[in-house]
Protein backbone atom coordinates (compact mmCIF):
# COMPACT_ATOMS: atom_id res chain seq x y z
CA UNK A 1 0.00 0.00 0.00
CA UNK A 2 2.81 2.39 0.90
CA UNK A 3 4.69 1.71 -2.33
CA UNK A 4 1.55 2.12 -4.43
CA UNK A 5 0.66 5.37 -2.63
CA UNK A 6 4.18 6.75 -3.15
CA UNK A 7 4.09 5.90 -6.85
CA UNK A 8 0.62 7.44 -7.20
CA UNK A 9 1.65 10.64 -5.39
CA UNK A 10 4.97 11.14 -7.18
CA UNK A 11 3.48 10.60 -10.64
CA UNK A 12 0.34 12.67 -9.99
CA UNK A 13 -1.95 9.69 -10.35
CA UNK A 14 0.27 7.92 -12.91
CA UNK A 15 0.01 10.86 -15.31
CA UNK A 16 3.47 12.45 -15.05
CA UNK A 17 6.58 10.75 -16.38
CA UNK A 18 5.34 7.26 -15.58
CA UNK A 19 7.26 4.40 -17.19
CA UNK A 20 5.85 1.12 -18.47
CA UNK A 21 7.64 -0.66 -15.61
CA UNK A 22 5.85 1.57 -13.07
CA UNK A 23 2.49 0.77 -14.65
CA UNK A 24 3.31 -2.95 -14.56
CA UNK A 25 4.34 -2.75 -10.90
CA UNK A 26 1.17 -0.84 -10.03
CA UNK A 27 -0.91 -3.54 -11.73
CA UNK A 28 0.83 -6.19 -9.62
CA UNK A 29 0.33 -4.17 -6.42
CA UNK A 30 -3.34 -3.22 -6.88
CA UNK A 31 -4.85 -6.51 -5.63
CA UNK A 32 -2.97 -6.16 -2.32
CA UNK A 33 -3.48 -2.41 -1.85
CA UNK A 34 -5.70 -1.17 0.97
CA UNK A 35 -7.76 1.14 -1.24
CA UNK A 36 -9.54 2.90 1.63
CA UNK A 37 -6.20 3.84 3.20
CA UNK A 38 -4.95 5.19 -0.15
CA UNK A 39 -8.15 7.26 -0.51
CA UNK A 40 -7.68 8.72 3.00
CA UNK A 41 -4.04 9.54 2.34
CA UNK A 42 -4.77 11.17 -1.01
CA UNK A 43 -7.52 13.26 0.61
CA UNK A 44 -5.35 14.39 3.53
CA UNK A 45 -5.66 18.05 4.40
CA UNK A 46 -2.78 20.50 4.29
CA UNK A 47 -1.28 21.39 7.63
CA UNK A 48 -1.05 25.05 8.54
CA UNK A 49 2.73 24.86 8.13
CA UNK A 50 2.44 23.46 4.61
CA UNK A 51 -0.12 26.12 3.67
CA UNK A 52 2.23 28.82 5.01
CA UNK A 53 5.14 27.39 3.03
CA UNK A 54 3.07 27.27 -0.16
CA UNK A 55 1.95 30.85 0.43
CA UNK A 56 5.57 31.93 0.81
CA UNK A 57 6.47 30.13 -2.43
CA UNK A 58 3.66 31.96 -4.23
CA UNK A 59 4.78 35.29 -2.76
CA UNK A 60 8.49 34.84 -3.63
CA UNK A 61 8.05 33.34 -7.09
CA UNK A 62 10.09 34.71 -9.95
CA UNK A 63 9.33 33.74 -13.51
CA UNK A 64 11.80 33.95 -16.38
CA UNK A 65 10.59 32.58 -19.67
CA UNK A 66 8.69 29.41 -18.85
CA UNK A 67 10.67 28.77 -15.64
CA UNK A 68 9.62 29.64 -12.10
CA UNK A 69 11.86 29.68 -9.03
CA UNK A 70 10.50 30.27 -5.52
CA UNK A 71 11.47 29.97 -1.87
CA UNK A 72 9.47 28.65 1.07
CA UNK A 73 11.99 30.22 3.48
CA UNK A 74 12.66 28.28 6.66
CA UNK A 75 10.58 25.15 6.56
CA UNK A 76 9.57 22.75 9.33
CA UNK A 77 7.78 20.41 6.92
CA UNK A 78 10.19 19.26 4.19
CA UNK A 79 7.32 17.73 2.19
CA UNK A 80 5.96 21.23 1.62
CA UNK A 81 8.82 21.95 -0.80
CA UNK A 82 7.90 19.34 -3.46
CA UNK A 83 4.21 20.06 -2.90
CA UNK A 84 4.83 23.72 -3.72
CA UNK A 85 6.87 22.74 -6.81
CA UNK A 86 3.98 20.57 -8.02
CA UNK A 87 1.37 23.24 -7.30
CA UNK A 88 3.26 26.07 -9.01
CA UNK A 89 3.70 23.97 -12.15
CA UNK A 90 -0.01 24.64 -12.72
CA UNK A 91 0.56 28.35 -13.38
CA UNK A 92 -0.26 29.29 -16.95
CA UNK A 93 2.84 29.54 -19.14
CA UNK A 94 5.10 27.81 -16.60
CA UNK A 95 6.64 24.50 -17.66
CA UNK A 96 9.43 24.25 -15.08
CA UNK A 97 9.43 24.97 -11.35
CA UNK A 98 12.09 24.86 -8.66
CA UNK A 99 11.26 25.54 -5.04
CA UNK A 100 13.81 25.69 -2.26
CA UNK A 101 13.77 26.07 1.49
CA UNK A 102 15.92 25.78 4.57
CA UNK A 103 15.31 22.63 6.59
CA UNK A 104 17.57 22.61 9.61
CA UNK A 105 21.16 22.89 8.42
CA UNK A 106 20.30 22.03 4.81
CA UNK A 107 18.93 23.92 1.83
CA UNK A 108 16.54 21.58 0.00
CA UNK A 109 15.42 22.06 -3.58
CA UNK A 110 12.61 20.33 -5.43
CA UNK A 111 12.11 20.79 -9.16
CA UNK A 112 9.46 19.72 -11.65
CA UNK A 113 9.05 20.14 -15.40
CA UNK A 114 6.60 19.30 -18.14
CA UNK A 115 9.15 20.44 -20.75
CA UNK A 116 10.13 17.28 -22.63
CA UNK A 117 13.31 18.97 -23.90
CA UNK A 118 14.67 19.63 -20.41
CA UNK A 119 16.06 16.85 -18.19
CA UNK A 120 15.45 18.42 -14.80
CA UNK A 121 17.53 15.77 -12.98
CA UNK A 122 20.58 16.51 -15.14
CA UNK A 123 20.02 20.25 -14.74
CA UNK A 124 20.05 20.03 -10.93
CA UNK A 125 23.09 17.72 -10.91
CA UNK A 126 24.95 20.20 -13.09
CA UNK A 127 23.90 23.15 -10.93
CA UNK A 128 24.57 21.72 -7.47
CA UNK A 129 26.77 18.58 -7.56
CA UNK A 130 29.79 20.66 -6.54
CA UNK A 131 28.13 21.91 -3.32
CA UNK A 132 25.78 19.09 -2.32
CA UNK A 133 23.86 16.16 -3.69
CA UNK A 134 21.39 16.36 -6.54
CA UNK A 135 19.53 13.89 -8.68
CA UNK A 136 16.33 12.88 -10.28
CA UNK A 137 15.11 12.17 -13.77
CA UNK A 138 13.53 13.96 -16.70
CA UNK A 139 10.44 15.31 -14.94
CA UNK A 140 11.32 15.45 -11.21
CA UNK A 141 14.46 16.20 -9.28
CA UNK A 142 15.79 17.34 -5.95
CA UNK A 143 18.94 18.60 -4.30
CA UNK A 144 20.26 18.94 -0.78
CA UNK A 145 22.91 21.50 0.05
CA UNK A 146 24.47 21.22 3.52
CA UNK A 147 24.98 24.69 4.92
CA UNK A 148 27.90 23.79 7.19
CA UNK A 149 29.74 26.91 8.33
CA UNK A 150 27.39 29.07 6.27
CA UNK A 151 24.61 28.13 8.69
CA UNK A 152 26.02 30.52 11.29
CA UNK A 153 26.05 33.38 8.78
CA UNK A 154 22.33 32.93 8.13
CA UNK A 155 21.53 34.05 11.67
CA UNK A 156 23.19 37.46 11.18
CA UNK A 157 21.46 40.61 9.91
CA UNK A 158 19.95 38.77 6.91
CA UNK A 159 22.88 39.37 4.56
CA UNK A 160 23.85 35.68 4.61
CA UNK A 161 20.30 34.56 3.83
CA UNK A 162 20.03 37.06 1.00
CA UNK A 163 23.32 35.89 -0.49
CA UNK A 164 22.27 32.23 -0.24
CA UNK A 165 18.93 32.99 -1.91
CA UNK A 166 20.64 34.91 -4.71
CA UNK A 167 23.13 32.08 -5.36
CA UNK A 168 20.48 29.35 -5.41
CA UNK A 169 18.16 31.35 -7.70
CA UNK A 170 20.97 32.21 -10.11
CA UNK A 171 22.23 28.63 -10.28
CA UNK A 172 18.71 27.37 -10.95
CA UNK A 173 17.98 29.87 -13.71
CA UNK A 174 21.41 29.17 -15.25
CA UNK A 175 20.67 25.44 -15.15
CA UNK A 176 17.45 25.97 -17.08
CA UNK A 177 19.51 27.44 -19.93
CA UNK A 178 17.48 28.89 -22.81
CA UNK A 179 14.14 28.11 -21.18
CA UNK A 180 14.56 30.91 -18.60
CA UNK A 181 14.90 33.80 -21.04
Amino acid sequence: TALYFAMHRETLGFTRGTTAAEHELAAVLVPAVEQELVRRLLGAKLTAETADAMGEAIRTREVRGSCLVASVGECVEPDAIPQAADYLLGIEGVTTTAVYGLVGETARISARTSNTHLDIGAALREAFADVGSAGGHGHMAGAQLPLGLLGDALADDGTGRSLLTDVIRQRLFNAFEGWAE
